[in-house]
């Protein structure tokens, strides 16, 4: 709380540790009590909306992990993705302490995290009201901290203000609510009015609430910390396919019988799209069906040929995760479903190309079939070249495909968030998570491309056989170093190198 006193407004949050043994696990009113106590006792009566509920925190952090339907009933199951979780609480630990707060206790990061979090949000009020009430609660036990929310930042304005329940506006000791004709007025009092007989309830209409009620300030830019939030949204909580898959299936309700189960973590190994399907069909100019047609187009449009399959198979799998799915079903074959894909020709041209997916067993993914939309259907979008080595010259093809590999590698370790570590005894986390090492694991060292890794003293063999190449620079973090190797494997095995990838905690 330290810093220049300033008459401003602003909208204020107060935590409260509901799991706490002085609550005896009732804690609305005990909690409305400690801080309107505090609110009433000031000489200046404050004007602020209200808004209290508990924290949902994990809410951010739901997975959907099983779809069943039957013609009598549909269920889903979810689970808390706990990496995001630990990753969500940083982020919220660390925004709380770049803003103006008052924390009452030693390690907020593990109360928030462990503990049942009851919150009471006050907007409109001055600095100095905030400092008062915040010096009458610091002893109080229970307390757990407040802050100035930052109104730049989603995570914030959806936990403290979105996710409560609003209660009206106090106003000195004057709580106004909107009189609604269809529910009674005992309905509609809030539970932390409970035994507060010094604040005195008025119900008026809506539009006299409207005049009267404080406004919130809501800022229209996203600050510094919020737009950090979302890059931390968009590298750990996007939904991956077979997410998608899940709540695509549960929410169509043409869909009647249905059974599918998502049961690890998503990776590009389980995306099979097959030689067979591209070369012998997709892209076979003498192919006795439909595969003619399917190949001529590919051939004309975007100067794509069977020779060419691995160029257009990088790029099929590469969009996968992030396509638009469509036409969505189960059938006794398995689930299947579409995406179309913006797909870039050798010729610098661009098709949407409609692909056709299965999944027969869980976590397993193919190609069906691929083929250009027609004229109608196109879009005006650029598909986009994939790493794929374009020279036969066995040591141009060597060199340039380790520059792709190591260069995605780099890109991805970069990119990643690692997840926070926690450590028993300190109150910060380390936020380059968890040490360990990765490494790509090449098959078969006899080839053409671990030879010359060899002769540029990349890598060694391995114990057990197989070529082995370490990640680079990515400190002592075992995210980093996974997300490197994951990213440089990918490269190699779209480029028709056998490879995986191996890595311990340290």
């Amino acid at each position: 709380m330290e810093g220049q006193v300033n008459f401003q407004t602003g909208t204020y949050t107060f935590l409260f540790d509901a799991d706490n043994d002085v609550f005896g696990g009732y804690y609305g009113a005990p909690c409305g009590e400690m801080l309107f106590g505090a609110v009433l006792s000031r000489q200046q009566p404050i004007c602020a909306r209200v808004f209290s509920g508990d924290m949902v925190l994990a809410q951010h952090c739901r997975q959907i992990t099983t779809v069943k339907k039957t013609a009598e009933h549909n269920s889903a199951a979810f689970c808390m993705d706990g990496d995001l979780y630990i990753s969500l609480l940083t982020e919220l630990v660390s925004s709380i302490k770049e803003r103006e707060n008052l924390i009452a206790i030693p390690n907020i990061a593990l109360t928030i995290g462990r503990h049942n979090i009851f919150l009471i949000t006050l907007s409109s009020i001055t600095n100095t009201a905030w400092r008062e009430i915040c010096q009458k609660l610091k002893g109080e036990t229970g307390f757990v901290a407040s802050f100035q929310l930052d109104m730049g930042h989603p995570l914030h304005t959806d936990l403290f203000i979105r996710y409560l329940i609003p209660h009206g506006f106090l106003c000195g000791d004057e709580l106004f609510l909107v009189h609604h004709p269809f529910q009674s007025d005992e309905e509609q009092l809030p539970f932390w009015l409970l035994d507060q007989p010094q604040i005195h309830v008025r119900f008026i209409d809506g539009n006299e609430f409207e005049k009267l009620c404080p406004q919130i300030n809501d800022e229209e830019k996203l600050s510094s910390a919020g737009m950090r939030y979302l890059e931390l949204i968009e590298q750990k909580g996007e939904q991956n396919l077979y997410q998608r898959l899940a709540i695509a299936l549960l929410h169509n309700d043409d869909i009647k019988n249905c059974d599918f189960s998502i049961t690890g973590p998503f990776s590009w190994e389980q995306i099979n799209v097959s030689e067979s399907k591209l070369v012998k069909y997709a892209l076979n100019t003498e192919h006795e069906g439909s595969g003619k047609t399917k190949a001529k187009l590919f051939q004309q449009l975007l100067n794509i040929t069977k020779d060419d399959w691995r160029y257009l198979a990088a790029q099929i799998e590469n969009a996968i995760e992030c396509g638009a799915l469509q036409n969505v079903r189960q059938t006794e074959h398995g689930v299947q479903f579409h995406i179309d894909i913006p797909i870039k020709g050798l010729n610098e041209a661009s098709r949407i190309v409609r692909t056709a997916w299965i999944i027969r067993q869980p976590q397993e993914c193919s190609l069906v079939t691929a083929y250009i939309l027609d004229k109608s259907q196109q879009k005006e979008i650029a598909g986009r070249k994939p790493l794929i080595v374009q020279h036969s010259d066995p040591k141009l093809f060597c060199s340039i495909l380790y520059a792709y590999a190591s260069g995605a590698a780099e890109q991805a370790a970069k990119k990643c968030i690692p997840t926070p570590m926690y450590i028993p005894g300190y109150a910060e986390p380390i936020l380059e998570g968890a040490a360990g090492f990765a490494w790509i694991v090449i098959h078969d060292a006899r080839k053409r491309f671990p030879r010359w890794l060899k002769k540029q003293q990349i890598g060694r063999l391995g114990y057990y056989g197989g070529w082995h190449i370490y990640t680079r620079g990515c400190s002592q973090s075992y995210d980093r170093a996974k997300a490197y190797a994951d990213a440089f494997a990918k490269v190699l095995r779209q480029n028709g190198i056998d490879c995986h990838v191996e890595s311990r905690l340290d």
